[in-house]
């Protein structure tokens, strides 16, 4: 009879693996396809087993490079995007029809201008049609994203290490005063803008994407110190915040300029586009101009100092002393607009001592400056929604949810669904038109 027991023990061992198998794969898991050299990730997530209406996740990648996400799975999804350093949390929320087709999610792309690999996934939400909510602390990839190095190692001393340049800079160049180099030595980099651009961000990272520090000298000059290994170096150019109206000269608060007989010069903004006439708004007060002459990148993700900026314009741009952020540099062409701002009341800063000012904004950050603004302009303020219909709401930081109550009271920041604020979510360039015609029309009579 003992022997038969441990006969038997094998077949259960195999029955209760085979169990576990089961078990671990029915819960999701991405797919990654990477295309263009790494520099472009498209996931779908698979084994979803029940309709899903909403979805939440956190990407780790291993780099720290901005980085864009979109979905063109119709107008009926919302979607946005937070990233925090290497982290990239994605949102999507659809308003009628499940996201999923039978058992995979389409989820979309993650970009950037340089190749990365998403290395982990984490932190997935899935909701219901009533917004019951499902989370997976951990997600399998099937298939790893796939980035190309920037350059090779060698551990002799005396070894000279390259120092290569990005071929992806637009709207200006970078040089460097030797494209190799020995460990201990330094580097100088010259920066110079287009026309109408100006320097927006840069990075030189060692082979293991660890930054480097850089020392800003005169004359649009950078250094760095070599380490032991080639050194790549990145830059981004904005363009130039517009000193003049496109169209009027109107730049008082109560923009009443007519712009339904604007052409836009936009071939990225058609008329059937939700934000069309936002777009034609806030173009024609002076308030947003394109990333380029015929672009308005209406996905893309707009700055705190973006905002700062068009407000101080909105206000007809009056002067103040310099502002103690340390990360506000003089000559910069948001420098006087968080001047205005800081003198005011209207930002604050991270507390750190930084404003942040190329992060991106999120949709309460945004509520809290208007919020400010409304109250530096002596508007009325004191409408509030309590925000009880909204199932995120607990997400919201405390410092923002008087404004997220007004400005969602006033109709400036609606929801995103009847039951979803998202407010730590991204404002695009299309979402901040409209914001800021709603704010101009409502809020600034």
């Amino acid at each position: 009879m003992k022997k038969n027991i441990f006969l038997f023990l094998p077949f259960t061992f195999l029955f209760v693996l085979l169990l576990m198998v089961t078990a671990f794969a029915s819960s999701p898991s991405i797919a990654i396809s990477s295309k263009s050299n790494g520099k472009n990730q498209q996931l779908t997530l698979n084994d979803v087993s029940d309709d899903c209406y909403g979805l939440e996740m956190t990407l780790t990648t291993d780099t720290k490079n901005n980085k864009q996400y979109e979905n063109d799975n119709g107008n009926d999804i919302y979607t946005t995007y937070t990233q925090n350093g290497s982290d990239i949390t994605l949102y999507i929320v659809s308003k009628n029809t499940p996201l999923n087709e039978q058992k995979s999610i389409v989820i979309g792309n993650v970009m950037s201008d340089d190749s990365f690999t998403i290395e982990s996934a984490s932190s997935l939400k899935l909701l219901d049609k009533d917004f019951n909510k499902t989370q997976y602390d951990t997600v399998r990839i099937s298939g790893k994203s796939q980035s190309s190095s920037s350059g090779s190692h060698s551990s002799s001393s005396s070894k000279k290490y390259d120092v290569d340049i990005s071929n992806a800079i637009k709207n200006g160049s970078i040089t460097v005063s030797s494209d190799s180099s020995r460990k201990g030595e330094t580097i100088t980099i010259t920066v110079k803008s287009q026309n109408g651009y100006e320097l927006y961000s840069i990075t030189a990272l060692d082979e293991q994407d660890k930054e480097l520090k850089l020392t800003e000298k005169q004359n649009n000059q950078y250094t760095f110190v070599m380490p032991s290994s080639d050194v790549f170096i990145k830059a981004e150019f904005t363009q130039t915040v517009s000193q003049t109206p496109p169209t009027n000269t109107n730049n008082s608060t109560n923009n009443n300029t007519s712009f339904e007989n604007i052409v836009l010069p936009f071939t990225d903004v058609n008329a059937y586009d939700w934000y069309y006439n936002s777009v034609k708004y806030v173009y024609a007060n002076n308030m947003m101009s394109g990333t380029d002459t015929t672009i308005f990148s209406p996905n893309i993700t707009t700055t705190r100092a973006m905002i700062v900026t068009i407000l101080h314009r909105l206000d007809g741009k009056p002067a103040a002393t310099a502002s103690n952020f340390m990360d506000v540099e003089q000559n910069q062409y948001y420098t006087n607009a968080v001047a205005w701002a800081s003198a005011n009341g209207i930002v604050s800063g991270y507390g750190n001592g930084n404003f942040g000012p190329n992060d991106t904004i999120t949709r309460e950050q945004m509520a809290a400056i208007l919020y400010r603004y409304a109250q530096y302009k002596g508007y009325d303020t004191t409408q509030k929604n309590n925000l009880s219909n909204y199932i995120d709401a607990k997400d919201i930081n405390a410092y923002a949810v008087e404004a997220l109550q007004w400005a969602n009271q006033v109709g400036i920041i609606t929801g995103v669904t009847d039951t979803t604020l998202v407010p730590n979510g991204s404002a695009t360039r299309a979402q901040v038109s409209s914001i800021l015609m709603r704010f101009c029309e409502n809020i600034a009579k």
